[in-house]
This record gives C-alpha cells, structure tokens and sequence, in this order.
C-alpha cells in the first residue's frame, strides 16, 4: 500500500474547502506575542533563529558559565541556558529574541 502524500488534498473540518488538508490542520498550539502593540498568534512555522541568533546565544553562554567548552551539549544549552530565559514568558527562545519573527 502507497504511503499517502503529505499534500494531499483530502479535506477536513469546513465542508467545500478548497486547502489541502495539511494547511486546515495544525498539530501545534501558537504561541501570542505582542508586535507593535497588537497581539499575534504565530504557529511553529514561524518558530525559528537565524544561524546569527545561535551564534550569538553560544558566545553569551561562553562568557557567562566557566564550565562551557566545546564539548558542551546542545541538551545542556537548552537546560542550563534556554529554559532559564524563557520561563514564565509564554514564548520559546525564537519569539523571545525576535518576536517579529516570521521565519
């Protein structure tokens, strides 16, 4: 049996839907942000950092924890680092550093 396409066009929800079944559903819950004063719910489609972004949080991490070395883990930047600076703030790291991100 052929595996079905990931673009198929089989609809759900609104009857006579002309979209494709994976543009009318989403497996993700969007996360608010506040952009020139109004309120935006952006899906993880518009989650992401630029490889500047990434640079930029690896030399902050470098200066501020006497224990980073090459060898450090991407599980240990986002438990020692990441989670720290997102928690209580409703948003990942990608919308905190760039909440006019759109990918």
């Amino acid at each position: 049996m052929e595996a079905p396409c990931p673009r198929s066009t089989r609809r759900r929800g609104t009857a006579g839907s002309s979209l494709p079944s994976t543009l009318t559903t989403r497996s993700s819950l969007p996360q608010s942000v506040i952009t020139s004063g109004t309120r935006r719910e952006l899906y993880a489609e518009h989650w992401g950092i630029t490889t500047g972004e990434i640079r930029k949080l690896i030399e902050e991490c470098q200066q501020q924890d006497p224990t980073w070395t090459r060898r450090t883990t991407i599980r240990t930047l986002v438990n020692e680092h990441v989670k720290p600076r997102t928690a209580g703030r409703g948003v990942g790291y990608a919308l905190l550093v760039s909440p006019d991100c759109t990918k």
